[in-house]
């Protein structure tokens, strides 16, 4: 989930917001009514996240230099088109 807090209410309640964070909220500051920073928690070290877990399967993929194929030479033989 995520909450939405003025700059200066964020300086003014920011253990309470890091306490929100740990807790798995996301939180967005805004300067002006514009966002102007996130606030998200820190991954404990050793831990993948989402975009570590994806990063590290397609590194997990072949090469396609790795691949071997083998081509088909089975012939097709007539096709028969029928436009009726």
């Amino acid at each position: 989930m995520t909450k939405t807090v003025k700059l200066q209410d964020a300086k003014a309640k920011l253990s309470q917001l890091i306490r929100e964070v740990e807790a798995g909220e996301t939180v967005i500051v805004t300067r002006h009514g514009k966002p102007a920073a996130r606030l998200v928690a820190v991954e404990p070290e050793g831990q993948s996240g989402p975009v570590r877990m994806a990063i590290e399967a397609l590194r997990d993929i072949p090469k396609i230099e790795d691949l071997e194929f083998e081509r088909d030479r089975t012939p097709w033989g007539d096709i028969e088109l029928d436009f009726d």
